[in-house]
């Protein structure tokens, strides 16, 4: 089974439409919010905190992105160079 992650807004149609289809697919369903990344410069893994859970981001098998935020946020290209760190593993 691929572990693939939807990157986009939770709850919003067509974020959830998509990672509906990339479980058809997989079997695996992850929406990621941009908003609850977190780097581990430690160890240099990339991780999504939500409901009391830490997800390792580059242990999956890909990442597909949909949208990162919901509107114009300085911090996006901050955001854009974290995921690169997940795409280098």
């Amino acid at each position: 089974m691929k572990k693939i992650a939807v990157i986009g807004i939770p709850g919003k149609w067509s974020t959830e439409t998509l990672a509906d289809a990339v479980e058809q697919r997989t079997g695996f369903r992850l929406v990621v919010d941009m908003n609850k990344i977190s780097l581990d410069l430690s160890d240099n893994e990339l991780y999504y905190l939500a409901d009391n859970q830490k997800i390792n981001l580059c242990q999956l098998d890909g990442l597909i992105i949909k949208k990162i935020s919901a509107e114009y946020n300085p911090n996006t290209l901050d955001r854009l160079e974290l995921l690169l760190i997940a795409q280098a593993k």
